[in-house]
């Protein structure tokens, strides 16, 4: 989430040559993911894991375990004697939530592309003269 603070060491020639932007997962994947972090947590009937998805565009996978655990620690807070972790214990975590991918990060992400971005190998005769200021269609 942050190549913007990997040494320069480490990606010069010969070391970590490429890097691969992996963006945050859509609505369907975190909401595999929240059942992974949920399957052993009791959750009251009223959760409903696909609303928390659509609710949670832009938390990565971290995000999305953090959020899991600390509704299940509000819940505890709450009530020591509580079966069950509730919506409510969920909205009220997002609610205080620090996503780890932020705008910041984002924006970091797309400078450091058009630093390091390159066309391949294929079309290197079409963009010899090409200045690397804009993003060119990668193959």
């Amino acid at each position: 989430n942050r190549p913007d603070i990997i040494d320069s060491a480490l990606v010069r020639s010969g070391r970590f040559d490429k890097m691969i932007y992996i963006p945050s997962p859509d609505k369907e994947s975190r909401i595999k993911i929240l059942e992974v972090h949920t399957k052993n947590m009791p959750l009251s009937r009223d959760v409903s894991l696909e609303e928390i998805g659509d609710k949670t565009d832009g938390y990565v996978g971290s995000d999305l375990e953090n959020l899991c655990r600390e509704a299940g620690m509000m819940a505890y807070r709450e009530n020591p004697e509580a079966s069950e972790v509730s919506q409510k214990n969920f909205w009220m975590r997002c609610a205080l939530s620090d996503r780890l991918l932020t705008k910041t990060c984002l924006s970091s992400t797309r400078a450091l592309h058009r630093k390091w971005a390159r066309p391949s190998r294929r079309r290197e005769g079409r963009w010899r003269n090409w200045d690397y200021t804009s993003n060119p269609p990668l193959t």
